[in-house]
């Protein structure tokens, strides 16, 4: 199984290769203008350099956000034209959960429950809870909800939040899609409203 990862989910846009588990090459690249031109081009140089070819990848991962609507639309949109041709899988993971992977595994003793968010405008910011998971990597425990303004403070005060807008690395999309994380459909989730809404007060 010969994988190509990406996500553009931020202004950073990462891209990865892996074969049978293993991260053979990976690259990223800052996305703030050109961001469809610099893809495919990054994605070429990539392969060049783990000497592989578009016609050997197997499998595409992509990361569907919660982020950016133009950079999840490119790079969902070159995943599903790259598989098209031959009819290969697109499997589609959360990019939060990539960020909490790479925290985890950059800290192999920390067991605590993670909370990765990032900015959904009008004042609001889109948080999702991880669970360390040692089969799959990480658990995601609840849905993607809006935190409003005041609300963080007293919201998940039991877990780690890393800080805000990481950057998710493709490789850990492809780690997790090794470790079995289950996938979704291509579908982006963009910044505002893609993202569950709290439940409303009690009367």
């Amino acid at each position: 199984m010969k994988i190509l990862a990406l996500d553009g989910s931020t202004a950073t846009v990462s891209l990865a290769l892996a074969a049978d588990g293993a991260v053979v090459a990976e690259s990223a690249f800052d996305a703030s203008a050109r961001r469809a031109l610099d893809l495919f081009a990054a994605a070429e140089a990539l392969l060049a350099q783990a000497g592989w070819s578009l016609a050997d990848v197997t499998h595409f991962v992509a990361g569907r956000g919660p982020g950016s609507y133009t950079g999840l639309r490119v790079t969902l949109t070159a995943a599903r034209a790259w598989a098209l041709p031959r009819g290969l899988p697109v499997a589609a993971l959360s990019s939060p959960a990539a960020v909490a992977a790479a925290w985890y595994e950059g800290h192999p003793a920390r067991t605590e429950d993670l909370v990765v968010s990032g900015d959904a405008r009008r004042g609001t910011e889109w948080a999702v809870r991880f669970a360390r998971d040692g089969k799959t990597l990480v658990r995601q425990t609840g849905e993607e909800r809006l935190v409003f303004p005041g609300e963080k403070a007293s919201l998940w005060t039991d877990a780690l939040w890393l800080p805000r807008d990481a950057a998710p690395r493709a490789a850990f999309l492809a780690k997790l899609f090794c470790a079995g994380c289950p996938a979704e459909e291509p579908v982006p989730r963009y910044m505002h409203p893609a993202v569950t809404l709290p439940p409303p007060f009690p009367d």
